[in-house]
């Protein structure tokens, strides 16, 4: 995937992303028992999502659950879509085969419960904006 500078995904994004407190994580339903990943950001329109991989992960996830352990609230089966994927280096900078790796979803279709339960989810769980 090219790169592209902050400004330009700044400019294309429609709402503010905010970063999560370290307690707040996903599960992705990439199998029954789900995968889970850190939550980086949160906006109204999608997230950033950090996560192990190995090779039966194949990141074409439909749906996903927002947990804050701290605040004892979720987000359940928010529809999504995949819009960016990407290795996390090492600290020596060389991108490992397997391991960490970046995601971006757009939520797709909330409705309008889970659209008010993800403003107080917002709002309870961020840290500060990006």
């Amino acid at each position: 995937m090219g790169t592209e500078s902050d400004e330009a995904k700044q400019e294309r994004r429609k709402h503010k992303r905010f970063s999560m407190k370290d307690s707040v994580f996903a599960m992705l339903d990439s199998h029954p028992f789900g995968h889970a990943a850190a939550v980086l950001d949160v906006s109204k329109g999608g997230a950033g999502l950090e996560y192990c991989s190995t090779g039966g992960c194949d990141c074409d996830w439909k749906r996903l659950d927002v947990i804050s352990s701290d605040e004892n609230f979720s987000l359940r089966k928010l529809p999504i879509e995949i819009i960016s994927k990407q290795l996390v280096a090492d600290k020596q900078g060389n991108p490992p085969e397997e391991g960490i790796k970046r995601c971006g979803v757009k939520f797709h279709n909330l409705t309008y419960t889970q659209k008010a339960l993800l403003d107080i989810f917002i709002k309870q769980n961020a840290t500060a904006e990006k």
